[in-house]
């Protein structure tokens, strides 16, 4: 049984907070990387082409992306690939929602409520597997769906088709815990692949275990990073190959690179950046998204401290790599100075870094600081006030310890 397993393709997300050019790229990158999974699945001649959910979000679906929908649909009806399609919180199936309303064409199997359902996967007319799939009715749901499906074994591959979020896999709590279940939930339905849809990072939950996300189909902000695409899976009984097959035209970046401590020019810093950044680069720059901080010791702080002069540095690396989108931020820059002589001498710097010590260790010190939060409170707000405070210090107190 051969198929593709995709999820969270969140076709028509409106990416508020991106600038309208960026935000027209992402929404086609979706439509480009769906295409894509398509191509794969009759290119392959796949038996079933799998979405676990979240295929558009209910309120946003337009007009031109429900036809693109339905026609790339209709592409793998006319190559004899069945589709099986289970909703998600974001593409409830009950009466009044659009995934019930769709006219879906006579080759998707619709799991469009929390009664799961099992279908046969055929190939030129014969079965070779089955896929049992549940969906979310409506938005916000809580039950654990994983716990009606079906115990028996089959005797061909099976899969099990869901949307939800599984307690403790990788990035779980980045996500609302509609139709949470564990690994016990699912290890109670013997199939030989789980496909789950819901959380966006791409992972194996369990080793061991065939419980897969696919991640979404691209990346909707910088928080998103890496490639994204789906898995092709030969699945043959109790064992499976599944390949990862990057789709989205557009990857996020969010990078951060610590500065040299000796170099004090424009030249020199875009030489190093662009260095760092082709590093990186596995694929021309038209396909990155990058969030670019930078840290780090360097006698450069006031001057990456100016929006003037961070916009310079964006313009200089947009000229030598044409990203799309390049954000770059201030990150945790400390002036280069060693501090070590100060540590012990008799003076008020000398005073402030055995201060910082004392907080570092956990050691609070009594000081005149007036907070009206708890201990423990109190105890964070002085840790995050230390960091990188005695640099900082030194950088004042030291005549010309901006610019050593």
């Amino acid at each position: 049984m051969r198929f593709v397993h995709l999820a969270d393709a969140h076709l028509d997300t409106p990416f508020y907070g991106q600038g309208e050019d960026l935000r027209r790229r992402l929404r086609e990158g979706a439509r480009i990387s769906f295409s894509q999974a398509v191509d794969w699945a009759l290119n392959r001649r796949a038996h079933a082409f799998l979405i676990a959910g979240d295929l558009f979000d209910n309120d946003l679906l337009s007009f031109a992306t429900e036809r693109f929908l339905l026609g790339e649909l209709a592409r793998l009806e006319e190559g004899g690939v069945q589709v099986f399609y289970a909703t998600g919180n974001h593409d409830p199936g009950q009466s009044g929602y659009r995934a019930h309303a769709l006219p879906w064409p006579k080759n998707v199997a619709l799991f469009l409520d929390g009664t799961p359902k099992t279908v046969e996967v055929y190939a030129q007319g014969r079965p070779v597997g089955y896929v049992t799939g549940a969906g979310h009715a409506a938005k916000g749901e809580r039950e654990c769906l994983a716990r009606n499906f079906p115990r028996e074994r089959r005797d061909l591959p099976h899969v099990g088709l869901l949307h939800t979020q599984v307690t403790l896999a990788k990035e779980a709590g980045a996500h609302n815990p509609y139709a949470p279940s564990t690994r016990e939930d699912l290890a109670a339905c013997p199939v030989d692949y789980w496909a789950l849809g819901h959380i966006h990072v791409r992972q194996q939950v369990w080793p061991g275990f065939c419980a897969y996300y696919p991640g979404n189909i691209q990346g909707r902000n910088p928080r998103e990073t890496g490639p994204k695409g789906f898995y092709w899976v030969e699945l043959e009984k109790g064992s499976p190959k599944v390949e990862f097959v990057p789709s989205a035209p557009l990857e996020w970046l969010d990078l951060t690179f610590d500065l040299p401590e000796d170099e004090v020019v424009l030249d020199g810093l875009i030489g190093f950046l662009r260095g760092k950044l082709e590093e990186e680069l596995s694929s021309p720059g038209s396909r990155y998204l990058v969030r670019l901080r930078l840290a780090g010791r360097t006698p450069l702080v006031r001057e990456l401290q100016e929006e003037e002069n961070l916009q310079v540095i964006r313009d200089e690396l947009q000229g030598i790599f044409g990203f799309p989108y390049l954000e770059v931020q201030e990150g945790s820059l400390y002036y280069p100075i060693d501090l070590a002589p100060y540590r012990e001498s008799p003076s008020v710097l000398g005073e402030l870094l055995a201060i910082m010590d004392e907080i570092k260790k956990g050691e609070l010190p009594d000081l005149a600081i007036d907070l009206a939060a708890d201990p423990p409170d109190r105890e964070r707000y002085l840790l995050e006030l230390a960091e990188g405070l005695e640099i900082e210090a030194a950088a004042r107190l030291i005549p010309g310890g901006d610019r050593r």
